[in-house]
């Protein structure tokens, strides 16, 4: 029992009558702290209203702090206070408790006879169950006896809060209360509105630092909203429990976030390596201190000066990259140096118990000044990197230029080799054509006397064995001589100038039947000719001439004869702008392969055929050189249809 009494013998030794609360008619408010009130701390929370009134009635010691403070936060405290009523006109008053994070308090209100008006509440109580709906704990005070009344608080919190009450008038709560609102709406707003635009810079640049920014923001909105009682009014005001944690997850989100846009603003990873390795160790020393303040040790929830140090230590890390030469530093430490202040100011306000408008809302001038200065550091940023990628762009555009001026004079003088190259070779080619066509027209008289001759000796001479050698040699002189003719022709082709003459298709096709009509397949081919010729058609006759000439000998020559009938349908149609040839027989075909590599040169599809492989490829020649295209479409043993087209003939030149 003694040891229980041992606190209260000691508190004894401070006990002074506290000052009076007078109220009076000119006055607004009664502020209820400093030498107004008289303080006693229950160390095991056992004593009632009863006990503080008998028996420790006179162990209530003086109050020497303006805001005093629940320092032991395992013990309850008991608040006494003297007020008389010495107003004529009894207005109603409001009694307002400050600090919205007490736990649970109960205010014993005297109404006379040594009987209390009785009211309680606190953070563990639901938001419905507050008097007043307001983010502070108010209650109407109720008429006071006359002379001196004595009146009591209780208060119980696990964390430390400010024990300070003030009995103000309706009118002046009113204008408080809504002056108040409206000044934190227009704080919350300045956060909202800098959080919103930092994350459309974020989804339009998707650079980390501006999301890492947002969530700091977000983060410090939260911390403010558990200071000032507004995340229990309008948050989670039916879940009182949320008061105990969502103080020290805003702190610790605060601290993280803060820590993780340091080191992308100012790039430790590859500026300062020691400090960004110091940054991660912070970030685990505070997750672990963290966890413990929710498990082991929730008195390390309220161990705000620990989280001085990490943001200390990157305050120095960007005092450190603006030495480097960093400029995007400044507003960086001007920012953390608002912040600073502000705390400074806050603790020494609560350390020295001062109670002012000022040193309540400090913390969030200095949260203002250092998110406007943010701010301003990632718009500073953003204009040194414009100016770098500028620069960077200025001199790709430099090397841009000097690789265009060397690929110009590269072109330039391969354009010259090409030329003299093409020059050279276009003179051998000559050389060479000429050389082809003097060799086979030279060659071409003597092979028509061989075959003359040939031809007379097969009729002249009896004996067998003889007349077969001339037939070989008649044979193979007449290959050697259509091989003569098509390269002479392949040299007529290449150096043929063009010229530009009005085509009968009717005329030239009934001419060249008319020459092969002498041929052995002739008779057992039928020709079905449909020419159409509504608008007149201008082309080069000589080359026409070879293409239409070839198209119809080749049919004739490779009819399939296991068929009872041959035929070859020709197709010629006129149009505005050019023509178009169809040649389609059903003879022997070819296989798809084989259609592929009819147009190259000496390709032949049976190597049994006295042809030379020169004869489509001359077609095809003669055909581009008209500025025309030619398709095949062949199936073997069924047939094969060749397409010519011709396109705007009449208004383009002829290629030379």
């Amino acid at each position: 029992m003694f040891l229980l009494l041992l606190p209260l013998l000691f508190f004894s030794s401070f006990v002074k009558a506290s000052d009076t609360l007078v109220l009076k008619d000119k006055t607004e408010k009664f502020c209820l702290t400093g030498q107004k009130l008289a303080i006693l701390q229950d160390t095991f929370s056992t004593f009632t209203i009863d006990d503080i009134r008998g028996d420790y009635a006179g162990h209530f010691r003086s109050n020497w702090m303006e805001i005093p403070k629940n320092s032991n936060t395992h013990s309850t405290y008991w608040l006494r206070f003297f007020i008389t009523d010495q107003r004529k006109q009894k207005q109603p008053l409001l009694f307002e408790l400050f600090d919205f994070r007490i736990d649970n308090y109960t205010v014993y209100f005297p109404i006379g006879k040594g009987k209390f008006l009785v009211k309680e509440g606190g953070d563990l109580y639901p938001f419905s169950y507050k008097e007043f709906k307001h983010k502070n704990f108010i209650h109407q005070l109720p008429p006071l006896p006359a002379g001196v009344s004595t009146g009591y608080i209780r208060i119980q919190s696990v964390e430390p809060v400010g024990m300070i009450a003030e009995i103000r008038t309706l009118p002046f709560f009113t204008h408080y209360a809504t002056t108040e609102y409206l000044c934190l709406a227009l704080f919350y707003g300045i956060i909202a509105a800098i959080a919103i635009y930092n994350i459309f810079l974020f989804f339009s640049i998707q650079e980390f630092v501006y999301l890492y920014y947002v969530l700091y923001i977000l983060s410090i909105g939260l911390y403010c909203l558990t200071q000032d009682g507004l995340g229990f009014q309008y948050l989670w005001p039916g879940h009182p429990g949320i008061n105990k944690y969502a103080f020290p997850v805003a702190l610790y989100m605060m601290v993280v976030w803060c820590l993780l846009y340091a080191r992308l603003f100012l790039n430790t990873q590859k500026s300062i390596p020691i400090f960004d390795w110091g940054i991660w160790v912070f970030l685990a020393i505070r997750t672990v201190i963290f966890l413990a303040a929710l498990t082991i040790a929730p008195e390390l929830e309220y161990a705000i000066w620990l989280d001085i140090i990490p943001l200390f230590f990157i305050f120095m890390a960007g005092i450190v990259r603006w030495l480097q030469g960093y400029k995007a530093a400044r507003f960086y430490i001007l920012a953390f140096s608002a912040l600073f202040l502000g705390f400074a100011f806050s603790a020494f306000s609560y350390v020295t118990s001062t109670n002012s408008i000022f040193s309540v809302y400090v913390f969030n001038f200095g949260v203002l000044g250092e998110i406007f200065l943010f701010s301003f550091a990632l718009a500073d940023r953003i204009k040194l990197l414009m100016k770098e990628n500028n620069s960077i762009y200025r001199q790709m555009i430099f090397q841009l230029e000097e690789k265009k001026q060397l690929k110009e004079k590269i072109n330039k003088e391969l354009e010259e080799k090409v030329h003299e190259r093409t020059k050279e070779l276009e003179e051998k080619n000559h050389q060479l054509d000429a050389f082809v066509y003097k060799a086979s027209h030279d060659l071409k008289g003597p092979l028509h006397s061989i075959i003359g001759l040939t031809n007379v000796g097969i009729k002249d001479v009896s004996e067998e064995k003889a007349k077969i050698y001339l037939e070989h040699i008649s044979k193979s002189t007449k290959r050697l001589d259509a091989t003569l003719s098509d390269l002479l022709n392949f040299t007529k082709v290449k150096k043929v100038l063009l010229t530009k003459e009005k085509i009968d298709f009717k005329e030239m096709v009934n001419d060249i039947l008319g020459s092969f009509s002498n041929l052995p397949e002739y008779s057992k081919m039928r020709f079905e000719v449909s020419i159409s010729q509504p608008f007149p058609f201008y082309g080069d006759t000589k080359l026409l001439y070879s293409i239409l000439q070839n198209f119809i000998e080749n049919a004739i020559k490779y009819r399939d004869g296991a068929k009872s009938e041959s035929y070859l349908k020709i197709q010629i149609a006129t149009k505005e702008n050019g023509a178009t040839l169809l040649f389609e027989d059903n003879g022997l075909g070819m296989s798809k392969e084989q259609s592929t590599k009819i147009f190259e040169m000496f390709y032949k599809v049976n190597e049994n055929s006295l042809g030379t492989g020169l004869g489509l490829y001359l077609v095809k020649m003669a055909v581009e050189k008209l500025g025309g295209t030619i398709k095949v479409f062949s199936e073997q043993d069924k047939g094969t249809t060749f397409i010519v087209e011709f396109v705007e003939n009449k208004s383009k030149a002829l290629k030379n």
